[in-house]
């Protein structure tokens, strides 16, 4: 499945005057997908900022005090070990510091 930023690519290569065949060789997509995507209604700045909204929510399952899990900018799971302190007698002494 192609990203809303590769669609983009191959709209503005087509618009650039790339042929079908090289759209798909440049960046290495069948040319059945090059066509398809062709056909589609061009990508919008609406679509981009759903694309982003998307990427923002978040995944996985909730940690185990029920706590909703917060979304990230960068589209990970947070380090939970400095929510939760230290793990080990040895980071206590270090001050606390989480492995």
């Amino acid at each position: 499945m192609l990203s809303m930023l590769d669609r983009h690519q191959v709209q503005t290569l087509r618009a650039a005057g790339y042929s079908y065949r090289k759209i798909a060789a440049t960046l290495q997509i069948a040319l059945s997908t090059v066509q398809r995507v062709l056909r589609e209604p061009a990508v919008t700045a609406a679509e981009r900022q759903r694309s982003a909204r998307r990427a923002l929510r978040p995944r996985g399952r909730p940690p185990p005090d029920g706590r909703p899990a917060a979304p990230h900018a960068d589209g990970m799971a947070p380090d939970r070990a400095a929510a939760h302190g230290p793990r080990s007698p040895a980071a206590a002494a270090r001050g606390g510091e989480a492995l």
